[in-house]
Parts: structure tokens; sequence; C-alpha cells
């Protein structure tokens, strides 16, 4: 009997990822029902059944994000408002999308079942963004604002911001480029067509976003791709950037001026919407809490304390537009360290498992270079956005590292026999 239920449940925990994973290009609500419906189904069998999961390969990384959850927790019951803090920290219950994946993803059948669907619904949303962008048209809320250049709407998808919908696209489309580009045209034509025009529509929707981060993101990505994983990539990438790049001056003819004086104004100390000025106030949190960081949920009230008294309310900003400041501010200097050892443990764990598949040419060496160059376009986009704090784009990303780090753990290990 216990046996029957195990079974049943290994049945129906990967359609209910499959839900997740679909889901998060469109509803965050979706998405995380499912992924908590997920979380029991996966915690259920770890308990009951004593099912096997093998994560010593990547177990530096497990322990960093052990200790990081850990040093928020501390962080949050020292800091001003702890009982807000800690409800704050519920939301890295996002991590659970990690093991569960690693665990389903061992199987090379629902893998390749998983990218395709992924591949599908990502185009389908990517088209109904650039219908957005002509139309106005948002399923949920009234028509979209018009653009900062006045010629279209912005694009938003489903998601509450542009920033959110482009850090998203532009991280997924990386995932999927990095598949096409490196696996087989065994994998059939359906399968790497819908891969790739799913790829190219995503960076298309990325840029007609015009929202800087996720473009200057995705130029920088497409041209360290060939340098780092391939020289082949550079087939692929160069044409795709001087599409893109036509694309943009297409649509805003001026785009390179704009650019320019934006960038000058995000570098100016007198402007209080630059970045430069929202990171040297963010320091001067950092400084002022070098330890334990200010809490979770309390670095705008710190933050409007280095503001002159009359600033305007969007100027009293809730996170540092940097994802290692923020976190520095948040938790402290500790806090900061930890979650720099994520990236450093995760990025060793995929790049030595690529330089053992890197030749073959397969869907497993296609996702584990989709999963680089994915972690790298969110990693840059982090630069100037707290974009581990959009849960929107996170939880894919959660999904995206559980895709490269299955293949670490399992790849050339993994018996089929065991998923029953």
């Amino acid at each position: 009997m216990f046996k029957i239920m195990e079974s049943r449940i290994n049945k129906v925990l990967p359609q209910v990822y499959l839900l997740f994973v679909i889901s998060s290009t469109f509803s965050i609500a979706l998405a995380q029902i499912s992924l908590g419906l997920c979380s029991l189904l996966f915690i259920y069998l770890f308990f009951s059944y004593d099912i096997k999961v093998n994560h010593a390969p990547i177990k530096y990384l497990y322990y960093s994000v052990l200790g990081y959850i850990l040093w928020l927790v501390i962080s949050s019951l020292f800091g001003s408002s702890p009982v807000e803090s800690i409800m704050i920290i519920k939301e890295e219950w996002l991590f659970l999308a990690l093991p569960i994946g690693i665990y389903l993803l061992r199987d090379e059948n629902f893998r390749k079942k998983l990218v395709y669907v992924f591949a599908l619904a990502t185009l389908i949303v990517s088209v109904y963004g650039l219908i957005q962008l002509f139309t106005g048209y948002n399923l949920y809320k009234e028509t979209l604002p018009i653009n900062e250049y006045g010629n279209a709407y912005q694009i938003y998808g489903m998601f509450s911001h542009r920033l959110t919908f482009g850090n998203y696209f532009g991280t997924v489309s990386m995932f999927l480029f990095g598949i096409y580009v490196v696996s087989s045209p065994a994998l059939g034509k359906n399968i790497r067509l819908t891969i790739f025009w799913g790829a190219v529509l995503a960076m298309v929707a990325t840029v007609l976003t015009l929202s800087r981060g996720p473009i200057a993101s995705l130029g920088v990505v497409l041209i360290m791709s060939g340098f780092l994983m391939h020289k082949k990539f550079h087939l692929y990438s160069i044409p795709l950037l001087v599409l893109l790049i036509v694309l943009v001056f297409s649509f805003v003819p001026d785009f390179s001026e704009k650019f320019t004086k934006k960038l000058y104004a995000d570098t100016s100390t007198e402007y209080e919407g630059s970045r430069r000025f929202i990171w040297s106030n963010s320091i001067k949190i950092i400084k002022e809490n070098l330890f334990l960081g200010v809490g979770q949920g309390n670095f705008r009230k710190e933050y409007v304390k280095h503001l002159r008294a009359d600033i305007h309310e969007e100027r009293k900003h809730s996170h540092a537009h940097n994802d290692f400041l923020n976190i520095s501010a948040i938790s402290g200097i500790p806090g900061g360290v930890i979650f720099l050892l994520i990236w450093i443990f995760l990025f060793i764990a995929l790049f030595k498992k690529w330089k053992v598949l890197k030749n073959r040419n397969d869907l497993d060496s296609g996702i584990l270079s989709g999963a680089i160059l994915a972690s790298l376009f969110f990693l840059l986009s982090s630069m100037t956005e707290a974009t581990f704090a959009d849960e929107e784009v996170r939880q894919m990303l959660m999904f995206i590292w559980a895709s490269g780090l299955a293949l670490v753990v399992y790849e050339g290990k993994y018996n089929r026999a065991e998923i029953t």
C-alpha cells in the first residue's frame, strides 16, 4: 500500500512542478500555489518514504543557502521590527524549488518535456507582450501606459512592472538560447523550433521594454557567450545582437543619445533618482549597521533618514537597486558575503560539469550552457536592480538553477528505475 502511495505521488509531483514552471511566465499566484503543493508532496515523500536525494556534489551551495537564511533570521531578530521582518523572510521558501527540481529533473524524459513546455509558454507570453506594445492591451487591468519615448505602450506581460517582465524574459531567453545552440538536431525539429522562437521572441520582447538594465545585460551576455562557452555561440549571438540593435534604433531613432543622457544622470550624485545617489546612501546604511544590518523590511525607513525632509515619495526607495548592497544593508556584511558565496558555489558547480559535457551537443549540455548564461544575465541585471527580491523573477531562477544542478548531481549516475 505504501509503495503504491509513493508511486502515485511520484507521478503527480512532476505534473504539479510543470504547472509551477509554466505558470511562472504569467501568474505569480498560480506559480506559488503550485510550488507550495510541490513542497508538501516532496516533504511528505522525503520523510515518509526515505527517497534518495544525493546532493553531495553541491553540498557547499546548500550550506551557503542555509547559512544565508539563518543569518537573515538572526539579523531580523535584532532589528527594529523583528516580527514583521521574520514574516518577510518566509519568501525564502522559494529555495525549495531547488531540491524539488533537482530530484525531478534527474529523469531525462522529464527534462525534455519540461524544456519544451517552458519554451512554448515563453513563446506565447512573449507574443502577448509584443501585442501589448502596439495595443496597450492588458488582460487583467486597464490599458497600459505609454512608454517613456511616447511612441508605443509599455510591455508588462502579466506582471506588475516592465522591469520585472524585462528581467524575467531576458533571463529565460538566455536559458533557451544556450539550449538551442548546444543541443543536437536529434532533439527533434518541433522542439528545437519552439526553443529557438521562444528564445528569439523573449529577447525581442525584453529589448522592446526599452529598460536599460535588461537591454545592457542581454547585450553583454550575448557577447560573453562565445568567449565563456564555445565559439559557435557567436555564429548565433552576433546576428541576434545586430538584429536587436536595429530593432531598438528603428523603434527609438535617438535611443543612443537618450541612453547616454540617462547614463549620465544615473552617475550623478546630485540627481536623487540616480543609481549612484541610491547606492551611496545604501552604503551609509551598511556602514551604520555593519554586522547585523537593519533587518528585512526596514530598508526604506533607514534610507529616508539620509534624504532631505521634503523629498518626493517616489524617491523613498524600499531597496538598494543592487542585490549585494540590498542584502548587505538588510543583513549586514556577513549576509552579503554568504549571498556572494551562493553565487560562487553555483558557478563552480555549473562550469565544472560544463567542461565535462561541453562537447556532447545534446540536451544536457544545452541545459547546462543555458543555466550558466541565464544566471549570468540575472547576476548582471541585479547590479542595478534588487532582482533577487523580485519573486516573479526569482522563482523562475530557482527552476533554472535546478535544471543545471540536476545534471551536476545525477548526470551519468541516475538509474531510471528509481523514479517509481
